[in-house]
């Protein structure tokens, strides 16, 4: 029976037995929170960040810090903005 549902739905058995379980214990089947801390920067801040940094290719960290502060009110750490564009492929700078 799992192999059919398997096939015809293209998600493997693992998958559909860890949702079942994961349904059983919580009653649903999202991702549960995780620990840590919040992000600083919601999508918009990433992707004004994306197109600024892509538009300036020479633009430093701190001056990208300080755009997003001015343009979007949202106050990162120079380091966070290096995360940020290396998650994206861009060179910090």
């Amino acid at each position: 029976m799992w192999n059919r549902f398997q096939h015809s739905v293209g998600i493997k058995s693992c998958v559909i037995s860890r949702l079942l379980s994961r349904h059983r214990t919580t009653g649903t089947v999202r991702d549960r929170p995780r620990s840590g801390a919040p992000r600083v920067t919601d999508r918009n801040d990433d992707q004004y960040l994306r197109t600024y940094a892509l538009r300036h290719r020479y633009a430093s960290a701190t001056e990208l810090q300080a755009r997003l502060l001015d343009v979007r009110g949202t106050r990162v750490s120079r380091q966070t903005i290096r995360n940020r564009l290396h998650r994206f492929g861009l060179n910090a700078r």
